[in-house]
């Protein structure tokens, strides 16, 4: 699944994504999203606390979305990911919100696991249609940095956010 780009030791263990097998479907030697290049936001709960299913509101798997961090809307600075995971309840909270690394990074910099962004100050807009879905070959899914995947979803998402009557960016 690729470097942990230096942030976590060897030891660090990650769970499979809800989407793996659709990303592995896209045959593009990508077994699943890496969190440290993939920017991907956790969205949806499957527990049974507060169920939450996006797909109830026309959003697919690995669309993309646009995301409001740092008090970017007005700056001309725009982050793209792609909804990439699922939660299921901790304890007796639901949580949604989560965000790969690599995203988390793109908003906030000096953020690593141990030390999260907690404030509740991100926005994630998602796109509803399969329209907003780049498919195998919409996106570089074998990219090996995430300056080079966030790239690959810059079109798609623009065309995506140009729906607002008024542009956020």
């Amino acid at each position: 699944m690729g470097a942990d780009n230096g942030l976590c030791n060897s030891t660090h263990a990650r769970k499979p994504t809800s989407f793996h097998k659709k990303v592995a479907s896209y045959n593009r030697t990508v077994l699943d999203l890496n969190p440290y290049i993939h920017p991907y936001i956790v969205f949806g709960n499957s527990g049974t606390m507060r169920p939450f299913n996006p797909r109830d509101f026309g959003i697919e798997p690995l669309s993309v979305v646009a995301v409001v961090c740092n008090k970017t809307v007005g700056l001309g600075v725009k982050i793209y990911g792609i909804w990439g995971d699922e939660r299921k309840d901790s304890g007796d909270k639901a949580y949604i919100g989560e965000a790969s690394l690599s995203l988390a990074q793109a908003c906030y910099g000096n953020v690593r696991p141990g030390k999260p962004h907690t404030d509740t100050d991100v926005l994630y807009i998602a796109f509803n249609g399969t329209e907003a879905v780049p498919g195998a070959n919409g996106a570089k899914w074998d990219a090996e940095s995430y300056d080079e995947f966030a790239d690959s979803i810059d079109e798609l998402g623009d065309k995506l956010v140009s729906r607002f009557p008024l542009n956020i960016w």
